[in-house]
C-alpha cells in the first residue's frame, strides 16, 4: 500500500506533463511547408512531374536546379533514367557512336550560372576523343549520337565530377551544362 501512495504522484505528474506537452501551449507550432508554385506552360507541367518539393539529398536538389533552368531557358529535354536531361538534335542515319569511337566534336561546358570551365570554342579547336574517356553524363549522350548531331545536356553532378568536383573549375556536387556539335 506504501508503494501505491509513494507511486500515484509520480503518475499523476507524468500525466499531466503528457497532457500538456499535446496540448499545443507551450510548444512552438511547425512552419508551414512553402508550396512549389509550377510555372505555366506544357514544357514547365512535363518536366515538373520530376520535381522534390521537399528535397533532401543532392539528387533532387540536382534535380530540381535542373528542372528550374531548363524550364526558365526555354529547353525542351528528355530525362533518362540516370537522371540526365538532354535534348538531341540533327541525328542521321549514320551509326551511333560506341564506347571506343573516335568522336570530334566542339563543346561548351557552363554552371548553372552561365561560368564556362572549358570550351573547344574558346581555344579554336574541336576535341577528338574517346566516349569512354569522357564522363558518365557524356558516354551515354554520345551513345544516341552520330557524326552532325548537336546536343544540350542539363547533367546532375553524380554523372559529371560528383562530390570531388573538378578543383579549381567546378566545385563539388555542381550540376552543369554542355553544349556540343559532333564534326
Amino acid at each position: 500500500m506504501k508503494n501505491i501512495r509513494f507511486l500515484a504522484p509520480i503518475l499523476i505528474a507524468l500525466v499531466l506533463s503528457a497532457c500538456n506537452s499535446n496540448s499545443g501551449t507551450t510548444s512552438k507550432p511547425e512552419p508551414a511547408k512553402e508550396e512549389t508554385k509550377i510555372p505555366e506552360g506544357p514544357l514547365a507541367q512535363k518536366l515538373y512531374a520530376n520535381y522534390h518539393s521537399d528535397p533532401k539529398t543532392v539528387d533532387q536538389i540536382d534535380e530540381n536546379k535542373l528542372i528550374e533552368y531548363a524550364v526558365t531557358n526555354n529547353i525542351d529535354v528528355t530525362r533518362s533514367n540516370t537522371g540526365l536531361y538532354y535534348k538531341i538534335t540533327n541525328v542521321s542515319d549514320q551509326p551511333f557512336y560506341t564506347r571506343s569511337s573516335q568522336v570530334t566534336a566542339h563543346y561548351r561546358g557552363t554552371t548553372l550560372d552561365g561560368k564556362e570551365f572549358d570550351s573547344s570554342y574558346s581555344r579554336g579547336e574541336p576535341m577528338t576523343f574517346m566516349p569512354q574517356q569522357m564522363i558518365p553524363a557524356w558516354q551515354e549522350a554520345l551513345a544516341m549520337m552520330n557524326a552532325g548531331s548537336s546536343a544540350t545536356l542539363l547533367v546532375p553532378s553524380r554523372i559529371a565530377y560528383g562530390s570531388k568536383g573538378f578543383p579549381g573549375y567546378i566545385e563539388p556536387n555542381t550540376p552543369l551544362v554542355f553544349t556540343f556539335e559532333c564534326l
